[in-house]
């Protein structure tokens, strides 16, 4: 009984969780609007962060 118990419990806990989205804020000191790939930069490669910006949500009013 108390395995089930557990069992129910480990499995809500990982419904839950699953539910909350994951928010990640990239903050840098030196880097203009126009300083990465997925803004248009004709030389600068930012493939990790074009990646993160295409999967995700991007706040552009300032």
């Amino acid at each position: 009984m108390k395995a089930l118990v557990f069992s129910l419990l480990c499995v809500s806990a990982s419904l839950r969780a699953a539910d909350r989205p994951n928010i990640i804020l990239v903050m840098t000191d030196d880097q203009g609007w126009g300083d990465t790939g997925y803004n248009g930069h004709p030389h600068l490669k930012t493939p990790h962060l074009d990646q993160m910006q295409a999967e995700g949500v991007t706040f552009t009013r300032f």
